[in-house]
């Protein structure tokens, strides 16, 4: 059923969710549509325990907190157990919105396989053949603690070509890694500025902000630009 649901109210499970990451260009994107008066499908939750949990539409709740609202509308699914709750997430995520990515599908390989689901549902729910099932799995390694990390693409590579060893790739930040020109990275700027999409609020994301409008203020003069 639907219904009007508080913002705050919501809980956020990073480890019963597919995506890895934010698109705040998408958050932007999807804010500024929502001021103009665009209505959004209803974002669903899952009803577990005393939690509702988030199941699909974390780029519109995101975008909903940007515009100050403190309701959503949201579906609510009843559920008994995160395993099904987590089945349906990966169900709803592939089937529309932003295309999930290969760090996705590896994450959610990952966690399929804490929750014993057989090969053959996980090849069904990644919508993969097992030869794909097998490249995500090569992307997992485990530290010597026994935690695992996830390989992005590139450094996937270089282990696969025996370029580096898994000790030095478990040692990589691939949080800064990105695999784009300096036009790419500006043009993505331009982009989660002009859409209102760019995390202000968030004390880390801010600070980078304004480092980077004091080196360019320190770099560039406006009146250089034709």
């Amino acid at each position: 059923m639907d219904q009007i649901t508080k913002i705050d109210e919501i809980v956020f499970k990073e480890n019963l969710y597919p995506r890895t990451g934010v698109s705040y260009i998408t958050v932007g994107n999807y804010a500024q549509k929502m001021k103009a008066g665009v209505t959004f499908p209803p974002i669903i939750l899952g009803n577990l325990g005393s939690e509702l949990i988030l199941v699909d539409g974390y780029h519109r709740l995101l975008a909903t907190e940007r515009i100050k609202e403190e309701y959503i509308k949201a579906e609510i699914i009843q559920y008994n157990n995160e395993t099904d709750l987590f089945k349906d997430a990966v169900k709803y995520n592939s089937a529309h919105g932003l295309a999930l990515t290969s760090s996705d599908n590896v994450k959610i390989l990952a966690t399929l396989q804490d929750m014993k689901f057989s090969p053959l549902e996980i090849g069904e729910l990644l919508k993969a053949t097992p030869e794909r099932v097998d490249l995500y799995k090569s992307r997992i390694i485990r530290k010597p603690n026994g935690s695992r990390v996830f390989l992005k693409s590139p450094i996937a590579r270089l282990l696969e070509k025996g370029h580096i060893t898994e000790e030095e790739a478990c040692n990589i930040d691939q949080s800064t890694l990105k695999v784009q020109t300096v036009k790419d990275l500006m043009v993505q700027i331009v982009a989660i500025l002009d859409g209102d999409g760019y995390p202000w609020g968030v004390p880390d994301m801010r600070a980078l902000g304004v480092e980077v409008y004091q080196l360019l203020g320190r770099s560039v003069n406006i009146n250089d630009v034709s």
